[in-house]
């Protein structure tokens, strides 16, 4: 039996994010006829909505599809952007950097940004965990993940984690204690 296409609703604030992704590398330009033409029945929104969905999840399942300049400029895009997902994100970013002393510049703050902003967004939406799929990304060779130095450090890294979530049960912690040791990992430490 044949069933009706059903398209993807996106919220507005699900749109914003992604829609931050699609302005600076479109990835389903190519598919614009594709998308056109066998769907010309449907709304200018479920399209939209359809196109916008592609863009995520290509990134998604290729998190190198980005280079380091369209990295920036997505993370430039989401500063701009008020969304909740993503002042979360930088809330936890800015509060892993105070917590542990990192150094960053702005070059380097924008493309963890980029990475946070779809740990969240992947973890609240999808309920995926986003690291395991940044870890394959060809550019991200250059930010450290190893296993951790010792326990304390560990032990560090969870206590700031809980304390950052302690209002907000919906988070576990063991996921964003992986982004923590990410960002950390990815930054240096004030001398």
């Amino acid at each position: 039996m044949i069933q009706e296409k059903q398209f993807v609703t996106l919220s507005n604030t699900d749109k914003q994010i992604i829609q931050c992704i699609a302005d600076e590398n479109d990835l389903s330009a190519p598919l614009d006829k594709l998308f056109h033409n066998q769907h010309s029945n449907y709304s200018f929104i479920d399209i939209e909505n359809e196109k916008y969905l592609f863009n995520f999840l290509i990134r998604l399942l290729s998190p190198g599809i980005d280079n380091s300049s369209q990295i920036k400029s997505i993370g430039n895009n989401f500063f701009h952007c008020k969304n909740p997902t993503i002042q979360r994100s930088k809330v936890f970013l800015d509060f892993i950097i105070k917590e542990f002393h990192l150094v960053t510049n702005q070059n380097t703050f924008t493309e963890i940004f980029y990475y946070v902003v779809f740990y969240f967004f992947t973890f609240e939406k999808f309920n995926i965990d986003y690291l395991s799929f940044i870890k394959t990304a060809p550019h991200t060779e250059k930010f450290s993940i190893n296993s951790l130095e010792n326990k304390e450090f560990s032990d560090a890294i969870m206590n700031s984690v809980d304390l950052f979530f302690k209002k907000d049960s919906d988070h576990p912690k063991d996921i964003f204690y992986n982004l923590a040791y990410f960002i950390i990992s990815s930054l240096q430490k004030k001398s």
